[in-house]
């Protein structure tokens, strides 16, 4: 679950910074980008409440897994300007929604299942809490990655490195 929601959110963040530091959108049209995940969520949870009890988990966690993973790397390749949003960030969009939204039921219920009653309240807040460290450390560990490549692409010192700037070749080796 850490690993998992380390990846899942940093994907987050950094489509973020993509659309609005390198790109240069304003927030309404770097919104208007992640409007696909919210519908695509409610149309997975619906899918997966009725697909956990019939099919197994591991194979359910490995689909998660691996659209989380593509979706990651469609964000990774390098892709020229012209780019259009719909031939790589929708569909990443659209993976990672889904990758989380079959990762957190079937680990909850795993938990919930491998446990006795009386500590399944336990689990399940130990299945909050090790999503969000996990958020929160690799959150720290891939800034501090971005950062020292973003400092080593414009050479100078990872305390000179600066911000993300607009079309900046620097920025944009740092993300991938």
């Amino acid at each position: 679950m850490a690993l998992f929601f380390a990846s899942f959110n940093n994907f987050l963040v950094y489509a973020t910074y993509f659309y609005q530091d390198y790109q240069g959108l304003g927030p309404l049209q770097t919104t208007l980008r992640f409007l696909p995940t919210g519908a695509t969520g409610a149309i997975v949870a619906f899918i997966v409440s009725r697909l956990i009890s019939r099919v197994p988990t591991w194979i359910l966690l490995l689909c998660a897994n691996a659209a989380m993973s593509i979706s990651c790397l469609l964000f990774a390749v390098p892709l020229p300007q012209s780019t259009s949003y719909f031939a790589f960030g929708f569909p990443a969009f659209i993976l990672s929604v889904i990758g989380a939204d079959i990762t957190w039921p079937c680990l909850t219920l795993f938990t919930s299942k491998s446990l006795p009653q009386e500590d399944q309240a336990l689990g399940g807040g130990l299945i909050n809490a090790s999503a969000g460290v996990g958020r929160a450390i690799g959150l720290a560990i891939v800034t501090a990655l971005q950062t020292a490549i973003l400092a080593r692409e414009r050479g100078v010192s990872v305390e000179h490195a600066g911000k993300i700037t607009e079309w900046d070749r620097a920025s944009i080796t740092s993300f991938k």
